[in-house]
């Protein structure tokens, strides 16, 4: 029987490509998913920490703080260890500075620096205020907002950061964004520091493998494959002993959140309220609701005894006071996205809502330079600030 020795037989060059275009296609197939993803900002709520940008300090009440003129995305920190522009410490004549102070809410973690919630405050001020000529006559006034906020932060943080690092830039006043779980002391940021410390002792693989790392999670799909490949990140649950994530991931969010407003933690805050409201400029307490309480009806009851609770001992300490809850379920109904990035987060949407019902509360009392703002500015339209300005300004006259 006589067999065909020559039979026939693909071309090593057809091969190479027929290998290249299953790659190209591929390559192209994985673009595709990036760009959906993106454009509808879907992604696995969960957030990959700056670790890289914190450094210690010998203060063993602020342990750590951001460090300066560190990249970030692709901004850089500045030479105060802000994630801001420069600033001189004193304060330009006719400049009204406010000091934002508080946690990521106030970083801005997973926006932009110009998306963040102190940074759209100021653009807004700097707007839609009398003074600027397109708004009015009134004598010139130049707002700076300076962002404070540091990923990780306690109340207590924010009290030795208030009493040591604000009074040298001479805020007019100081707004604390408060987030319901701020009397945790254990943060993810000193065990990231203790981690990288140890590499730098033990190695260099971290060197490469951390910048890496940052550039793969800024793609959607990484993120996706990576959580359900491996599950969540290991410094948002046993890798790390963080417990507000471990109690979030184990359903038990709200169980946890009380337990932070009782006992010892509890009094750790009410000393970290006294502390910031002793100050001599006026202090603005902004409660930001938890992503829980936006978007499940029963949220909101659930915690609203703790919210009441916080506000009427900052209001107790002579801070003004504003829950951010009625402005973001006001928002609600007229927003066909999300609001929030992860559970605690806001998206620069949230943050643009944020600012309008932090500038509201204050024209609501009266407080110059802020009775000069120019809502319909502010507003420009938009049905989803409407609601949320109108979701402070309809609440009974504020003292």
């Amino acid at each position: 029987m006589h067999v065909e020795a020559n039979a026939p037989q693909v071309a090593p060059s057809k091969w190479k490509l027929r290998l290249l275009s299953v790659l190209a296609g591929t390559v192209a197939g994985l673009l595709l998913v990036e760009m959906l993803l993106q454009v509808f900002n879907i992604e696995p709520e969960y957030n990959i920490m700056c670790g890289e940008i914190f450094r210690r300090v010998d203060d063993p009440e602020l342990i750590f703080d951001i460090a300066p003129n560190m990249p970030h995305g692709d901004d850089m920190t500045s030479s105060a260890g802000l994630r801001d522009r420069e600033f001189e410490p004193r304060k330009p004549d006719g400049v009204y500075r406010i000091a934002m102070v508080g946690d990521s809410v106030t970083f801005g973690l997973g926006c932009t620096q110009e998306e963040s919630y102190p940074k759209q405050l100021e653009s807004i001020l700097n707007s839609c205020t009398a003074g600027n000529p397109a708004v009015g006559d009134a004598a010139p006034v130049k707002f700076e907002v300076m962002n404070f906020g540091v990923i990780g932060y306690s109340a207590m943080q924010v009290a030795r950061q208030v009493e040591t690092r604000i009074p040298e830039f001479e805020p007019d006043l100081i707004i604390y964004s408060y987030v319901m779980n701020d009397p945790q002391a254990v943060s993810i940021n000193v065990e990231m520091l203790e981690r990288y410390e140890d590499a730098a002792r033990f190695g260099q693989r971290d060197a490469f493998l951390r910048p890496l790392n940052k550039i793969l999670h800024r793609l959607h799909i990484f993120r996706y494959a990576r959580y359900w490949t491996l599950g969540v990140p290991d410094h948002l649950t046993g890798g790390f002993s963080d417990p507000a994530y471990k109690a979030l991931f184990d359903g038990r969010h709200s169980e946890f959140i009380h337990a932070l407003h009782d006992g010892d933690s509890w009094r750790a805050v009410q000393d970290a309220i006294q502390s910031i409201s002793g100050q001599s400029v006026p202090v603005q307490l902004a409660l930001f609701p938890t992503r829980m309480c936006f978007v499940r009806p029963e949220g909101e009851s659930t915690l609203r005894d703790l919210r009441e609770l916080v506000l009427s001992e900052a209001s107790d300490g002579g801070m003004l006071t504003l829950d951010l809850l009625p402005s973001y379920i006001a928002a609600r109904p007229h927003e066909k996205g999300r609001l929030f990035i992860d559970y605690l987060h806001p998206n620069p949407l949230g943050n643009r809502i944020a600012a309008v019902a932090v500038l509201a509360d204050l024209a609501r009392r009266g407080r110059p330079p802020f009775n000069t703002i120019d809502f319909a500015c502010v507003i420009d339209g938009d049905e989803r600030l409407q609601a949320a300005y109108d979701a402070v300004v309809s609440k009974e006259p504020a003292p």
